[in-house]
C-alpha cells in the first residue's frame, strides 16, 4: 500500500499510530484509522487496517521497546548476527568459548530489555505478570534467530504476535551431529582420495617394490583416518559439554525467574493487603471523627437547653 495521507496522516502514520496504542485503546484507534482511510477513498487500505488484531499486552510491550530503546533492539538483534557466525565456526571445528560468550551476553541483554518492556505495561496501567514476562522473553529469544523479515518487524516496532521460542539454534540443527557428520565426511573423502591414488600407482607399477610402497600408503592412510577419527571424536565431546553446560545454565535461570516472580507475587499480595487494612482504619478513623462531632454538636445543643430551661425557672 502506497504511502499516502488521509485524515492528516500516511499509512505509515496510521499504523504506528495503531501499534503504540496500549491494548485497551487499538480497537477504539483502529476504528478510526479506518474511517480516516474510508472517508479518503482508500477502502482497500481500510479493509487491511480493518482485519489487524489488536495485540497482546506482551506483544505491544515488545513492540514499544522497538520504539523507545530502538538502539538497545538494534545491539540485541546485532548480537543474533554474531552467534549464527560464531555457530558456523563451531561447524568448522571452532572453539565454542565465543559461542558461549556471546550466548550470555544476548540472555543478559534479553532480561534488561524484558524489565524495560515490563515497565511500559505497567505505565499503560496493566499488570506485569510472570506469564506476561516470560512471553516477552521468549518473543526477544526467538527475534534473536529470527528470518530477515521478522527481524524487521521488530525493529519497527510491528509485531502482530508472541515469537514461537526456539526449539534450537539456527538451523544447522544439533552442532555435535552436524560437526560429527561433517568431520567424517572429510576423513571419508580424504581416505577414498588416497586409496583411489594408491590403487592407480600399483596397477601401474609391479613387483614387490611398488607392493611394500602401496601397503606402507594404505597404512598411513588408516593411521590419518584414526587421527581425525579422534579428533571429531573428542570436538563432538567438548561440544556436546558446552550444550549441557547452557542447558543447565538455561535451567538455573529459569527456576531464579520463577522463583523471584513467585516473591513478588507474594510481596504485592502482602502490600494490597496492608493497602487494604490501611483503607479500612482511615474508613473507621473518619466514622469516629463524624461520630465525635455529632456528639459535640448534640453536647451543646443540650448545653443550651438546659441554660433555656434555667432561665425560664428563675
Amino acid at each position: 500500500m502506497a504511502k499516502k495521507r488521509a485524515g492528516g496522516g500516511g499509512e505509515d502514520d496510521i499504523l504506528d499510530a495503531l501499534h503504540a496504542a496500549p491494548p485497551r485503546a487499538f480497537v477504539a484507534e483502529r476504528k478510526r484509522a479506518v474511517a480516516a482511510l474510508e472517508a479518503a477513498g482508500r477502502d482497500d487500505e481500510a479493509r487491511a487496517v480493518a482485519k489487524l488484531k489488536r495485540p497482546s499486552a506482551s506483544v505491544w510491550a515488545v513492540n514499544q521497546l522497538a520504539r523507545r530503546a530502538p538502539d538497545a533492539v538494534a545491539e540485541l538483534l546485532d548480537l543474533g548476527a554474531t552467534l549464527r557466525a560464531d555457530e558456523r565456526k563451531l561447524l568448522r571445528g571452532g572453539s565454542a568459548e565465543d559461542f558461549m560468550a556471546d550466548a550470555r551476553t544476548a540472555r543478559q541483554k534479553v532480561a534488561s530489555l524484558a524489565r524495560r518492556a515490563e515497565s511500559f505495561v505497567e505505565e499503560a496501567g496493566q499488570k506485569a505478570t510472570a506469564t506476561l514476562g516470560r512471553k516477552i522473553v521468549q518473543t526477544l529469544h526467538a527475534a534473536i534467530i529470527a528470518d530477515d523479515e521478522t527481524r524487521a518487524r521488530l525493529q519497527s516496532g510491528r509485531l502482530h504476535e508472541d515469537l514461537a521460542a526456539p526449539s534450537r539454534f539456527g538451523s544447522a540443527g544439533d552442532l555435535a551431529t552436524t560437526l560429527a557428520a561433517s568431520l567424517g565426511a572429510t576423513s571419508s573423502r580424504t581416505h577414498a582420495g588416497r586409496a583411489g591414488k594408491s590403487a592407480a600407482t600399483a596397477r601401474k607399477g609391479a613387483g614387490a617394490e611398488h607392493k611394500s610402497a602401496a601397503a606402507h600408503n594404505a597404512a598411513a592412510e588408516r593411521k590419518q583416518a584414526a587421527a581425525e577419527r579422534k579428533r571429531a571424536a573428542a570436538a563432538v565431546r567438548d561440544q556436546r559439554r558446552a550444550q549441557a553446560a547452557a542447558r543447565k545454565h538455561a535451567a538455573t535461570l529459569e527456576r531464579a525467574a520463577v522463583a523471584a516472580a513467585r516473591v513478588v507475587s507474594e510481596r504485592t499480595r502482602a502490600v494490597d493487603k496492608a493497602r487494604a487494612a490501611v483503607e479500612h482504619a482511615e474508613s473507621q478513623l473518619r466514622g469516629a471523627k463524624d461520630a465525635l462531632v455529632d456528639a459535640e454538636t448534640a453536647a451543646a445543643a443540650a448545653r443550651r437547653a438546659a441554660d433555656e430551661a434555667a432561665a425560664a425557672a428563675r
